[in-house]
């Protein structure tokens, strides 16, 4: 399967790839606005360019182990003609096109696995492109 450019990015620890053609902008995080009784996995509510839209911890929502800190970015992606902010540990940039993924290693941490389309590398290191089929997991629309 090859995919365009994808952004590379840091979550607790992880390496992390989103396709570039969903992605609309990265953001420094400054103000969240938690929501009482959310799921974990929503931290709050985020303004990003004057649009008010939900700030999903996606360490959160991959069950990796948690590091405790609060995340300094977030990339706003659109997904089912919704727009999610995803908080990030780190921005590492736009990787060049991925032609060819590898395939999933088994285990992988928490639920990596079934959220990850491929793995491709930078770096020398492992990188996990996810899908963003796990927003429609979270099941946030009674939030």
């Amino acid at each position: 399967m090859a995919v365009g450019r994808v952004l590379i990015a840091r979550v607790e620890n992880t390496l992390i790839a989103l396709e570039g053609a969903v992605t609309r902008q990265v953001t420094a995080l400054e103000r969240i606005t938690p929501i009482p009784r959310a799921p974990r996995t929503l931290l709050g509510l985020v303004s990003v360019g004057g649009e008010v839209m939900p700030l999903i911890d996606l360490g959160a929502a991959l069950e990796l182990p948690q590091e405790g800190f609060a995340p300094p970015y977030a990339v706003v992606v659109e997904y089912a003609g919704d727009r999610w902010a995803l908080a990030l540990e780190e921005v590492l940039g736009f990787g060049p096109s991925a032609t060819e993924l590898g395939p999933t290693p088994f285990p992988l941490p928490g639920s990596l696995s079934r959220h990850t389309q491929g793995v491709l590398e930078h770096g020398g290191q492992t990188v996990y492109l996810l899908s963003l089929r796990l927003l429609e997991a979270l099941n946030l629309t009674s939030v």
